[in-house]
């Protein structure tokens, strides 16, 4: 949906309602903003990360289809990762066209979600 404010502000808007969880995603249209340069270890950045069932299979698949990775598929190890349950939890990490951090996870032990 788009929407345009009296002040001349077009913006897309997408809402997702989950039990207790909402999430807006917005895409201001005009005026254009710049992108984003916010360094992930900063306060105040952001990311959002996208359960997956096989980090390597899906980054395979986006690499083929144009989407540069900031890096390859990262397997916690280890001493790296709190909780240590959490060891074998699969990563890969990369940005939307206006530098949101993304990421993608397969994610084991303590990581993983219940079903």
């Amino acid at each position: 949906m788009v929407r345009r404010s009296q002040h001349g502000i077009a913006q897309s808007l997408a809402t997702f309602n989950l039990d207790n969880l909402g999430i807006d995603l917005i895409q201001f249209q005009e005026p254009v903003g710049d992108v984003a340069q916010v360094a992930a270890n900063r306060p105040g950045s952001m990311h959002l990360c996208f359960h997956v069932d096989d980090v390597r299979a899906v980054y395979d698949r986006m690499s083929e289809a144009g989407f540069e990775f900031l890096g390859q598929p990262y397997t916690f190890a280890p001493d790296e990762v709190n909780p240590p349950a959490a060891v074998g939890t699969e990563v890969a990490y990369f940005n939307d066209p206006d530098g949101t951090n993304l990421e993608i996870i397969a994610p084991k032990g303590g990581f993983a979600r219940d079903a």
